[in-house]
């Protein structure tokens, strides 16, 4: 495990729980994009003539967003995958992609930019008039009549979204901005999206689950979790708040959970939630790994191009560096998760049990990494670090044996 140093060091990344450090990445990130944004508004009014007019300016304007917009846009999936979709379409000379894109862009932007919105905007109402804007925000297809047709949009200086449809139906929105995580599976822009992450070679989840609604059951032991975690772990539970703006619902006869670089605050669960160990572990787990995709988007901790691989006690076969040190990180945070959530209750001893058998992975993966392995400085301090939070788990954990499995360990990741 060698290390090397990467300029432009800022807060390092550490195991603790670190909600505000969390905010800061995201500054970072979306100062990137929107920027990137301006650079090629040109590019973007050519897929979306109709809207040039207005989408050139407010693309170029972009950066000028005041703090509490960047907030919310910052933490909205929606926007990160479009934006992550839109720039490989361009990328491609892929027209039609780069289009359907735009327009998922758009209905990101609206809310947060409406004030610097230059003329009308126009876009298309889904199946049965869906309209989602933002996350957890407004859905015009709750408005009676329904919404159908091109829907006509136009900002305001006080921040406030006019609207009217081709059906007659018109209103006024005003930004919306949950500062919890969103349980939502009935987004009309869910399964097309989900749908294209199936078909994506490079993406995990290759199997195309299904977003469910999450009713009273599912959200009530949902929130019952989160209660637990704050009572149990507070920082992480306040990170999770400032991380993951979006949990999505799924049927999946194969995947347990998931997270996906693109989908920046998105946390994709299996809608079997009877079991709040198992939830616990998920929902950190896979807030963990947005956690370290959104360090790594702007700060080095290994020298290795993306491609080269290393054995990972993770999943069958080489994985690519970045996985190793995903997994190690992740699987310690579950670990304790699941230590602070059961400890004191009739659940403790499966708690330590589980968690003793993530760390065991943990420690197979940090021998990988101590010899094949290139770190920069700041890498080297973060594997220090959950290392030490690996052995703070295996002192908790006492005697007990590990389990014989976990869903984590049965080729989820």
């Amino acid at each position: 495990m060698t290390a090397t140093h990467a300029p432009g060091r800022t807060r390092p990344m550490c195991f603790a729980p670190d909600a505000e450090a969390h905010r800061e990445v995201l500054e970072k990130i979306l100062t990137l994009r929107l920027r990137q944004l301006a650079r090629i508004s040109g590019l973007v009014a050519k897929v979306r003539p109709e809207n040039a007019a207005t989408l050139v300016p407010l693309l170029e304007r972009l950066p000028e967003l005041p703090a509490s917009a960047r907030a919310t846009l910052a933490r909205d999936p929606y926007f990160h995958a479009s934006f992550t979709r839109l720039v490989t379409a361009l990328r491609a000379s892929d027209p039609v992609t780069a289009r359907t894109a735009t327009d998922r862009l758009t209905s990101s932007l609206l809310l947060p930019a409406a004030g610097l919105l230059p003329g009308p905007v126009q876009l298309q109402a889904g199946q049965g008039g869906g309209l989602s804007l933002g996350v957890g925000g407004p859905r015009l297809r709750d408005h009676t009549p329904a919404v159908a047709g091109t829907v006509h949009f136009r900002g305001a200086a006080d921040g406030e979204l006019h609207w009217f449809s081709e059906s007659g139906t018109s209103g006024t929105l005003s930004p919306h901005a949950s500062e919890r995580p969103v349980l939502d599976g009935d987004d009309e822009r869910l399964p097309p999206m989900l749908a294209e992450l199936a078909a994506d070679p490079k993406s995990f989840s290759t199997e195309h689950v299904r977003p469910v609604t999450a009713g009273h059951a599912l959200t009530h032991r949902f929130e019952d979790v989160c209660d637990r975690l704050r009572a149990a772990w507070p920082s992480m539970h306040d990170e999770i708040t400032a991380n993951v703006s979006l949990v999505v619902p799924i049927h999946s006869l194969q995947t347990a959970a998931f997270s996906n670089t693109a989908w920046q605050g998105a946390v994709f669960l299996r809608d079997d939630f009877t079991d709040p160990l198992f939830l616990a572990e998920r929902l950190v787990h896979e807030s963990s790994h947005l956690r370290l995709n959104a360090v790594m988007a702007v700060t080095d901790l290994h020298t290795h191009s993306w491609d080269e691989r290393v054995d990972s006690p993770f999943r069958n076969g080489p994985r690519p560096v970045a996985g190793l040190l995903h997994g190690a990180f992740v699987f310690t945070r579950a670990a304790e998760a699941l230590l602070r959530i059961s400890e004191g209750t009739g659940d403790a001893e499966r708690g330590a049990r589980q968690a003793k058998a993530l760390v065991e992975k943990v420690d197979i993966a940090l021998r990988t990494v101590r010899v094949a392995v290139r770190l920069t400085d700041e890498g080297l301090d973060f594997m220090n670090d959950i290392d030490r939070a690996r052995l703070s788990v295996v002192s908790h954990c006492g005697h007990v044996e590990p389990a014989d499995d976990s869903d984590y360990l049965l080729g989820e990741m």
